[in-house]
Parts: C-alpha cells; sequence; structure tokens
C-alpha cells in the first residue's frame, strides 16, 4: 500500500499476515541492513549454509538494480537455474528470498541504497559465497569491468561445494 498526500507518502512493504498467507514457508525478521552500492558494482553470488534456513527480503530504496536468483535446492524442479528481477525505487516492490536460492545483483549506472530484511541474524560463519562468475551456474552478467570484493572473487565455485558435500535440499 502506498499513500500519499501534502506530507509525503507512507509506502507499506509488507504485513506478516499477508506474507505468510501467500508462502509455503513463514517470515519472520531478526535483523534489517542498509545496503549502498555505488555503479558497476556486482555482490554475491550469497545464501545461508543449507544447516542454516535463512529467508531474505529486497527492496529497492534508490537507484536500480538488476538481481539474479539461481535455484540450489537439489531436490527442486527448477535445480541449477536462474532468473534476473529488475527491482528500482520507482516502483516500489519486495524481493523475497527463499533458503536455498542463491543471490547477486549488480548496479549499472546509477548508485543504490536497498533495505535487506533476515530471517535470522547475519553470521559470516553460517554464509555461504559462490564465484560470480561459476562456471556452472553461468549468471548473463551485462559486459563491464565490475567493482567486486576479493571475497567474492576469490569464492569457491559450485563443482567445489558439491566436492565437499554441500548441498541444498
Amino acid at each position: 500500500n502506498k499513500i500519499t498526500d501534502t506530507r509525503g507518502t507512507i509506502l507499506e512493504l509488507a504485513r506478516s499476515s499477508a506474507l505468510n498467507n501467500k508462502l509455503e514457508f513463514e517470515v519472520a525478521i531478526s535483523q534489517i541492513s542498509i545496503v549502498k552500492s555505488e555503479s558497476n558494482v556486482l555482490r554475491g553470488i550469497h545464501l545461508s549454509d543449507p544447516k542454516y534456513s535463512q529467508i531474505k527480503l529486497v527492496h529497492c530504496m534508490e537507484g536500480e538494480i538488476v538481481d539474479y536468483l539461481v535455484d540450489l535446492r537439489k531436490s527442486s524442479k527448477t535445480y541449477l537455474m536462474s532468473m534476473k528481477i529488475k527491482l528500482t525505487a520507482d516502483y516500489p516492490s519486495l524481493l523475497i528470498i527463499p533458503h536455498g536460492i542463491g543471490h547477486a545483483y549488480v548496479t549499472l549506472d546509477l548508485s543504490a541504497t536497498l533495505l535487506y530484511g533476515f530471517s535470522s541474524e547475519y553470521d559470516t560463519e553460517t554464509q555461504i559465497s559462490i564465484n560470480p562468475f561459476d562456471p556452472v551456474i553461468k549468471l548473463d552478467y551485462p559486459k563491464r569491468e565490475w567493482k567486486i570484493s576479493e571475497k567474492d572473487l576469490n569464492a569457491i565455485d559450485f563443482s567445489g561445494l558439491r566436492k565437499k558435500g554441500i548441498e541444498w535440499k
């Protein structure tokens, strides 16, 4: 719901009752974070360890991003399939990322500010990063010179996860 009057705007992104009625899982928020990324930034692929079920909610507050999602749940009929979604502050929406879905995003010509909700508190010990240029996952980013963290650039590839026995059900 969006309410605008002479004072400004109130944007209601979500109500837990409505979310939980529509989803196959319950969402409770344990942490909220704001992330600002400059232009030409690539972040990801990130998700929680299979032993820790973390759901993410993503809202673009400023600018725009292209968000990439890849299904890493081995039992899913969309296993290893990916999709991309443009999130922009001009069209407010809330992206819900279930456990077992890898998540990456890019900012293009403008910076972007994202609001994240997490179903559990962020803990570096429970997070997994997969190299965003993984040859098995093959996300189709635009051709650019990306600003990317060393952690993401040196992250394990999908084949390495399988060798370690890390799988999402």
